[in-house]
C-alpha cells in the first residue's frame, strides 16, 4: 500500500468504516456520476479497507497473542499497538 497512515483508535476506525459505507454505493453504481473520480475512490477505498483489516487484526492480537503466528503464516499485515 502506498500510504502508511494508521487507524489510531476506535474513532478513526469508525471514520474509516463511514468512508466505506459512503463510497461503496458509488463504486457499485454501473452508471456513476461523472463528477466522481472513480479511480481515486477505488484507490482510497482499497487502502482504507486494508487499514481496517490491519487494525482489527492488531486488536485481536492484543486480546489473543497466539493469533500473531496465524497471521504471520497467512502472510497478512497486523497493526502494532503500543502497550500502555
Amino acid at each position: 500500500m502506498s500510504s502508511k497512515k494508521r487507524i489510531e483508535d476506535e474513532a478513526g476506525y469508525q471514520t474509516a468504516l463511514d468512508y466505506l459505507t459512503e463510497h461503496g454505493p458509488i463504486l457499485d453504481d454501473p452508471l456513476p456520476d461523472p463528477k466522481h473520480d472513480i479511480e481515486k475512490i477505488k484507490r482510497i477505498y482499497a487502502v482504507t479497507e486494508q487499514r481496517i483489516h490491519e487494525y482489527k487484526r492488531g486488536q485481536m492480537v492484543l486480546s489473543d497473542p497466539g493469533r500473531r503466528k496465524t497471521y504471520e503464516a497467512a502472510g497478512v499485515e497486523v497493526q502494532e499497538f503500543k502497550k500502555s
